[in-house]
């Protein structure tokens, strides 16, 4: 494909039927020719982690539109929509209305009661809204740990480990807080937190992201 110096390359899922470790080492060789040869390359993908690691700029579809397109920092920690943040990765969604406004952000009550702080800008009080929290981005603590092990933050709420998924680096907890999340933990300690566990689920509100339903 490269021979005859296209202007433009396309690729179409091109590593999809290679393994974990196969697609990983050639997603770094797949970058590295890119700039060498200097072509502007289109990469068709529906792995979040081959878009994240190839692009310089990505954009997200949904039925033949384009609802996102910037770096694959922004589109990741800042999606416009729920359907990008669900698409590009995992998010907790929370539905409310806000319930107060200040000079950076506000505080959002959800629909089963809780409050949610929030720096992103806010609509008028009373108004519906939804609310992204990317999984990684939230703290889980045991509640038996000392008060000074729990991050310092307005978004804090208390629950239960209902599940924990090992997946060798990380695990993977769904935790009740009055509705059901998920919270992605690095691998840390030996002993991951049992079902059952109450916990402190904590996070900045700078990961709180105000997203379109």
């Amino acid at each position: 494909a490269l021979v005859t110096k296209p202007r433009v390359l396309l690729l179409d899922e091109p590593l999809g039927a290679l393994d974990k470790r196969l697609r990983q080492q050639m997603q770094i060789e797949l970058r590295q020719i890119q700039r060498e040869v200097g072509i502007t390359t289109i990469f068709v993908t529906h792995d979040q982690e081959e878009a994240l690691t190839l692009s310089d700029r990505i954009a997200i579809f949904n039925e033949g539109r384009v609802v996102q397109v910037g770096s694959p920092h922004a589109v990741y920690e800042r999606p416009s929509s729920a359907f990008a943040a669900s698409f590009l990765g995992d998010a907790n969604f929370f539905r409310g209305r806000v319930s107060s406004r200040a000079a950076e952000g506000g505080r959002i009550e959800t629909d089963s009661g809780q409050r949610i702080a929030t720096l992103d800008p806010l609509p008028p009080e009373g108004t519906a809204i939804t609310v992204a929290v990317r999984p990684e981005k939230m703290a889980l603590t045991a509640a038996t740990e000392s008060a000074g092990a729990v991050p310092d933050t307005p978004n804090r709420w208390t629950g239960v480990v209902r599940q924990a998924v090992y997946s060798g680096s990380s695990i993977t907890y769904r935790v009740d807080v009055g509705t059901e999340i998920m919270v992605f933990a690095q691998n840390q300690s030996a002993r991951p937190l049992e079902p059952g566990t109450a916990v402190a689920v904590t996070w900045d509100p700078l990961h709180s992201v105000v997203v379109e339903a």
